[in-house]
């Protein structure tokens, strides 16, 4: 049990010195504003994330995630307080055979308890370092279980506002985001907890 708990440990230590190298790496997903529309004012795209997988006798984490890849999956920012709208697009993507491809990655090493927690954002970098991916170093990520949605690296632009109100996105800079569920909105609606500025480097 010790040296199970040690190797997870090892392999989390090992992901994060890796995400903070300074090499580039493509964005896990990017960030949009959009003008001139009262039900959004951005977008948030990818076009691959991880999901949680449960027990469905017990309701504990397996240790697995569904890595689901498709041309475009995409969160709705909500003007003001911070809330990010999981739109049906991005849901009947989801749940289309024909739209999507998705494949297993376990995170927990074989043989540790189910209950085993690894927070979303770790659960992301480990992830991406057992797929091989070569595109970026991370996925996002979401855990039910966890009431939580990461973005490990967002790239997201500065925006300048032209007089008349049109606006011109400048370099981006990059992001960890960290949403959580809203308990006061409705389901699919995950509000921004944290976000923070990381290497640009991860998202060239």
């Amino acid at each position: 049990m010790r040296i199970q708990k040690t190797v997870l440990s090892i392999a989390i230590v090992a992901c994060f010195s890796a995400s903070l190298t300074g090499l580039e790496a493509a964005p896990s997903a990017t960030y949009k504003p959009i003008a001139n529309d009262l039900t959004k004012s951005g977008e948030i795209n990818f076009k691959k994330f991880m999901i949680e997988l449960y027990d469905p006798l017990t309701d504990e984490p397996t240790g697995e995630y569904a890595l689901f890849e498709a041309d475009n999956f995409k969160l709705d920012i909500l003007p003001g307080f911070k809330d990010v709208r999981i739109p049906m697009e991005t849901i009947d993507t989801l749940g289309n055979p024909n739209s999507v491809t998705v494949n297993l990655i376990s995170i927990v090493p074989g043989g540790t308890p189910l209950n085993t927690i690894i927070p979303v954002c770790a659960a992301a970098q480990i992830g991406a370092t057992l797929t091989s991916d070569v595109e970026g170093t991370s996925f996002p990520a979401y855990s039910e279980n966890q009431h939580q949605f990461c973005i490990p690296s967002l790239a997201r632009p500065k925006v300048a506002v032209l007089p008349g109100g049109k606006t011109v996105a400048l370099t981006p800079d990059c992001y960890e985001v960290t949403l959580n569920t809203a308990n006061t909105q409705k389901n699919g609606v995950l509000k921004i907890t944290n976000n923070v500025a990381i290497d640009k480097n991860l998202c060239k």
